[in-house]
This record gives structure tokens, C-alpha cells and sequence, in this order.
């Protein structure tokens, strides 16, 4: 049962692969949901996740620019949230 879900995994992580490359965020010209759960997900440790994702997927991880801005403004959001 495991290998199936790792086999579809690796099959979604090859198509997000593709269409990140040319892109700066997962869907449109912004930051949507999206990228925010992208970017948690991705954030496991390599031994907890089973992958290197700047090796085996580094579109997704290094990503352009503007998705690297999103993604460590982001977490600063996150951790910032209700200290006002």
C-alpha cells in the first residue's frame, strides 16, 4: 500500500516539477493557498519526507525569485501573527 501512494507521490511531485519551472507561484500570477501548503509540506526534514527536494525537485524548492519572497514572507506572517 505504501509503494502505491510513493509511486503517486512521485508522480504528482514530477508534474508540480514541470509546471513550476516556468512559474513564479502554483496557480496565477500570485500567492494563493497553494503555495502556502506547498511550502509546508516541503518543509519536512529529508529523513522524515524520504526526499532531498532540492535534489530530486529543485524547481519546487529553489522555485523563482518571487515564490522564495512569498514563502519566507510567509513563515515571518505566521510566526508574527497575533503579536501586535
Amino acid at each position: 500500500m505504501l509503494n502505491h501512494f510513493r509511486r503517486r507521490l512521485d508522480d504528482f511531485l514530477g508534474i508540480l516539477e514541470q509546471h513550476v519551472r516556468d512559474r513564479a507561484f502554483v496557480v496565477g500570477d500570485r500567492a494563493t493557498i497553494a503555495d502556502l501548503s506547498m511550502s509546508a509540506y516541503l518543509s519536512y526534514p529529508k529523513e522524515e519526507a524520504g526526499y532531498d527536494f532540492v535534489v530530486s525537485h529543485p524547481a519546487i524548492m529553489l522555485g523563482s525569485a518571487a515564490w522564495r519572497r512569498f514563502r519566507d514572507g510567509a513563515h515571518l506572517m505566521i510566526c508574527c501573527q497575533g503579536s501586535a
